[in-house]
């Protein structure tokens, strides 16, 4: 049985929301941040930065979160964001292109995530668990939802589809991300429906999010410490969400680039790959989808197309048996000496629809010595880890759509 309630919600002011909000962080260059801090005084990056660690010793990290809480607190007082007077759920509406995602916005109960019904497929990093929970508890709001996706509900969907008929409460085009748009459900029958149809839910999947859930589970375990009347109701019991049924979610690729081979030549490395794998060298990006183990292979200006030869993945244990694991295993590890992913900086990544041509430019530059093409990971296969408790290598999963920072802010110190 799923927790999800509706909360007094913090929104920019529809006139200005195309101002106040941000990309996320990473999502900019250092010329573009720069730019827009000089430019757009409105921008929730005001907020985003001052929590960002610099080069300069002389503002702690502590002491830049507090900045940016300051920040955001004169947002509220300037009246560029404006809290709700009465909990809502939030339908929030993406269209890009000719992809369109509809999910509603709400608080889920941490007991969900220590339950084991909000499950995730990634694991997650310690110390940046810790970090984060500090982050949460000196700037006090959740700016940007973690990404759940749950099994469609036709009473769900007949009421979202209901409510996006009428015109939205915010609704603004942010330039390369789409339009944006945001309808407020208060009114008791349609909030009691949503929390009544997930209160029969058992099983929710985290797609995007999972430091954020981490951090605000350890939050809310050590705020019940500390607080002896503790009754339950209190926001660090909760976190906030965006659910869309499993339909509206999309998974794509996570390629990797590596900076050296490891010692190996050119023709040595390919060497090593037919040890596994039937090679074969192509003229342009070649077609990986008729196997999902195969990878397209980028080196020395050249295309190969690598498929695992017949036994070698009868080797490899069913809960490995997903394509950026089984190229960990194969080649990373035991070719490049790559095997913490997490921290060996020979590796990188680059999430989203496969572009060939920008994988050749990295690698063509001379920052990266070879790029690997994985295909993506299917829904089924996404659920089929998180039901087991199994766990995708670092950097596996890249879901769409990707949400932007400040369009409904939850404050962690209130009450639900």
């Amino acid at each position: 049985m799923a927790h999800f309630r509706p909360f007094r919600g913090i929104l920019p002011q529809p006139a200005l929301a195309v101002q106040a909000v941000s990309r996320p962080f990473d999502n900019y260059s250092r010329e573009e941040l720069n730019d827009i801090l000089q430019s757009n005084p409105y921008s929730f990056l005001h907020v985003i930065v001052p929590a960002i660690p610099s080069d300069d010793g002389d503002v702690s990290y502590e002491e830049k979160l507090q900045l940016g809480k300051q920040e955001f607190d004169a947002r509220l007082d300037n009246k560029t964001f404006v809290r709700d007077a009465a909990p809502h759920f939030y339908v929030y509406r993406q269209i890009n292109g000719d992809e369109q995602y509809t999910g509603i916005i709400g608080a889920i109960s941490i007991d969900d995530c220590l339950q084991q019904i909000v499950k995730p497929h990634e694991q997650t990093i310690e110390h940046k668990e810790e970090k984060l929970k500090e982050y949460l508890k000196i700037i006090d709001i959740n700016a940007e939802p973690v990404v759940i996706s749950y099994k469609a509900d036709h009473d769900i969907n007949s009421l979202t589809e209901e409510i996006t008929n009428s015109p939205a409460d915010i609704a603004f085009d942010f330039p390369g991300f789409g339009r944006h748009e945001v309808w407020k459900i208060a009114d008791e029958e349609r909030v009691g429906l949503i929390a009544q149809q997930f209160e029969a839910m058992d099983e929710l999947y985290i797609c995007d999010g999972h430091h954020r859930t981490a951090s605000s589970v350890l939050l809310g375990e050590e705020m019940r410490r500390l607080n002896p009347d503790h009754t339950g109701n209190e926001a660090y019991n909760y976190f906030m969400v965006i659910v869309f049924p499993h339909h509206q979610i999309r998974l794509r690729e996570f390629n990797r680039l590596v900076k050296d081979l490891n010692g190996l030549s050119h023709a040595d490395f390919v060497k090593r790959l037919e040890k596994d794998f039937t090679v074969s060298k192509v003229a342009e990006f070649p077609d990986t989808s008729n196997e999902l183990y195969s990878f397209a292979v980028y080196l020395d200006r050249q295309w190969y197309h690598i498929v695992p030869k017949e036994g070698v993945l009868d080797r490899i244990p069913e809960q490995n048996l997903l394509p950026t694991q089984v190229l960990t295993d194969l080649v990373l590890s035991p070719v490049l000496d790559i095997h913490d992913l997490r921290r060996d900086k020979r590796i990188a990544f680059k999430g989203g629809k496969t572009d060939p041509a920008e994988l050749m430019r990295l690698v063509d530059s001379g920052h990266y010595k070879a790029a690997f093409a994985v295909n993506r990971i299917t829904i089924p296969i996404f659920k089929k880890f998180a039901d087991h408790g199994w766990f995708m290598p670092p950097k596996s999963t890249w879901f769409e759509p990707k949400l932007l920072n400040g369009l409904v802010v939850y404050s962690l110190h209130d009450t639900l």
